[in-house]
């Protein structure tokens, strides 16, 4: 590959991370307190990605992490054996778009073996999708896990709304200790 190349390479790589606000915000926090006190947002700042290879498609705007993918933000970590992630381009992104919207986190997605841990929660599926436009997270599992303290909610669907809303499907169960 030639040097040119390779540093657009590691430019695009970088300006996708540290250029969006999103960053591992799809690690399902909310902007504001959580009342569930799940506290499932990360606080932004710059994304360290760790995997065996990473192969970018530049013209659908996307990045493809595989192998032993570990994705650390803050005190945010994600686990997976595979991370794909969607990001605006010159052609997506309107004409008036300012240059921090070019290449900004559209969609994240971290396949098989998923895990996200934070301080006050963590979480287990076989798929967990983000989208930054609503800010929605989606676990997706057989089943789906949600650990907080001794608390479990488990569910084929799990998904967190950006106001806090959580919604479990898909044969529920919970286990809820009291004080």
């Amino acid at each position: 590959m030639a040097r040119h190349q390779k540093n657009n390479l590691l430019i695009l790589i970088g300006f996708i991370f540290l250029a969006s606000g999103a960053g591992l915000a799809w690690a399902m926090d909310s902007p504001a307190p959580d009342p569930t006190g799940m506290d499932m947002l990360g606080k932004g700042g710059p994304i360290s990605v760790t995997a065996d290879t990473l192969v970018v498609h530049q013209a659908q705007g996307s990045a493809e992490f595989s192998g032993n993918v570990t994705a650390v933000q803050d005190t945010t970590t994600v686990h997976a054996d595979k991370m794909i992630i969607w990001y605006k381009t010159n052609s997506k992104a309107s004409s008036n778009a300012k240059p921090a919207e070019q290449g900004a986190i559209e969609k994240l997605q971290a396949l098989s073996k998923v895990t996200i841990k934070t301080p006050n929660f963590t979480a287990f599926s076989d798929t967990a999708t983000y989208t930054a436009p609503n800010r929605q997270l989606t676990l997706e599992g057989n089943p789906a896990k949600l650990n907080r303290g001794n608390d479990t909610v488990t569910g084929s669907v799990i998904i967190r709304e950006a106001d806090g809303t959580i919604r479990v499907k898909g044969r529920v169960q919970g286990i809820f200790h009291t004080q």
